[in-house]
């Protein structure tokens, strides 16, 4: 029994494993500072994501994914065509119509992915600029620096609504805090 368990975690590990190789693969997020109060991100690239990257070739090469998309398009087409009661030209019809569509159940583990990663390289820089802020006094250059780079994060945030998964201590509402308040 218990290595029927044991071999489910792995499993599940290996899984997400390959989901995160498989969103690594398809689009690389990028935040970055910029010069001394400038944020630069992608997310433009993220909202505007080609989904027809994700093609059967590239799932092929995630076996457990695959396996994944095989038994939901299986299952689909084979109560598709039951109900239906579709000759056979119908049946190939349906099936070449089923494949773009179905490899949306994916969607949604690659875009949490790449929103966490987004959100983690947001927090780091936030990190950074919290440091700065209480290292140095309000009339140095260096906090007003990073002063101007958190309202970029906060601008940041606020427009793409990205909210993070751990609340973080004086940080700024989008980032999960505010209970704190910077210096001006």
């Amino acid at each position: 029994m218990t290595s029927v368990v044991t071999d489910q975690n792995q499993n599940s590990e290996t899984r997400l494993a390959q989901y995160d190789k498989l969103s690594q693969s398809l689009f690389k997020v990028s935040v970055i500072p910029e010069g001394i109060a400038n944020i630069t991100t992608n997310l433009d690239d993220y909202v505007n994501f080609d989904w027809n990257k994700l093609t059967h070739t590239v799932l092929q090469e995630y076996p457990l994914i695959y396996l994944e998309f095989r038994d939901k398009l299986r299952s689909s087409i084979i109560h598709k065509v039951l109900v239906d009661n579709l000759p056979i030209h119908g049946q190939i019809s349906q099936v070449i119509s089923y494949l773009p569509g179905y490899y949306q159940f994916i969607k949604p583990e690659l875009t949490t992915r790449w929103i966490k990663l987004y959100q983690a390289k947001l927090k780091a820089i936030y990190d950074e600029d919290m440091f700065d802020i209480k290292w140095y006094s309000p009339n140095e250059t260096d906090y007003r620096w990073a002063r101007d780079r958190m309202a970029k994060n906060r601008e940041i945030c606020l427009k793409w609504g990205l909210i993070p998964t751990t609340p973080l201590r004086a940080t700024p509402l989008c980032l999960g805090g505010g209970r704190e308040r910077v210096r001006e």
